[in-house]
């Protein structure tokens, strides 16, 4: 037995209120089209299309998706993994300079002579550090905001902000 499905639009969007709201345009794929004015923070871009039986929601906007507050916390180990990126930098550095010694692995950085050479090994042991001091607090702050429900769309931004600022612009990695 085949039932008859639609493709029914259902997106959920981010309001200016701190909350979701349950957007249905299934009239938009039925030919009944209604010009309905939304605010420009409400952008819909629709990634997941199914044709299902017609009480189902089928697609998923873009910005509800990256708006959602659980996507937060997925932040956390990419954070905690983006603080060893550095150290494995380093460690290639230094190994290709003047051999790495796991013996004594903390004075690997004094044995590099060359000083343009120790100077960016300091600067990639600085970022190495300051990824690990700032991810407690990085931690706290994202399972604090989703545990009491305060993680709004401007502080999912600024977890966004912050991250891509990490990951996409270091300033340690040399220019080769």
């Amino acid at each position: 037995m085949q039932t008859k499905c639609w493709p029914i639009l259902c997106t959920f969007r981010f309001d200016a209120r701190g909350g979701y709201a349950n957007t249905n345009r299934n009239k938009l794929f039925q030919g009944e089209f209604q010009n309905v004015s939304e605010p420009l923070h409400s952008v819909h871009l629709p990634i997941f299309v199914f044709s299902v039986p017609y009480d189902l929601p089928l697609i998923m906007s873009l910005s509800s998706v990256l708006q959602h507050p659980g996507l937060a916390l997925y932040s956390i180990p990419v954070m905690y993994g983006l603080a060893f990126v550095p150290a494995l930098f380093r460690n290639a550095i230094v190994g290709r300079s003047v051999g790495y010694d796991n013996v004594a692995p903390r004075g690997n950085v004094a044995r590099v002579r060359d000083a343009e050479v120790a100077a960016l090994v300091k600067r990639i042991d600085g970022a190495h550090q300051n990824g690990i001091e700032i991810f407690p607090l990085w931690a706290a702050a994202v399972v604090r905001r989703w545990f009491f429900s305060v993680l709004t769309w401007h502080g999912v931004n600024c977890i966004y902000l912050s991250f891509s600022s990490r990951a996409l612009l270091p300033r340690w990695i040399p220019l080769l």
